[in-house]
């Protein structure tokens, strides 16, 4: 295998197309499985590419695009403590009444 061969990853499900973006899941050339999300925003050619894409083929993918899957879940911990507090000021307001 080429050292250019080895930076393109391959997707190991059928990508989801949206809209206006693609959700593709890779396994990256570093050996982690990792979603990534590719919108016009990125590129003409990256988005017709990830569009166009079927499962098992390989697909090169800019760094800056994939998602960390850390920051995603802090995300969803600070949506969902944010909803349960929005929740318990309704409950307080209605029992108040």
């Amino acid at each position: 295998m080429h050292e250019a061969d080895s930076k393109w990853s391959r997707i190991v499900s059928q990508p989801k197309k949206r809209g206006k973006h693609v959700i593709v899941n890779m396994c990256t050339y570093e050996g982690n499985i990792d979603e990534v999300i590719v919108t016009k925003k990125h590129g003409k050619d990256e988005y017709t590419g990830a569009r166009k894409a079927k499962w098992g083929d390989r697909l090169k993918v800019p760094r800056l695009i994939e998602r960390d899957a850390e920051q995603d879940a802090e995300r969803k911990r600070q949506r969902t403590s944010r909803r349960w507090s929005v929740r318990r000021r309704e409950e307080r307001a209605e029992t108040s009444d």
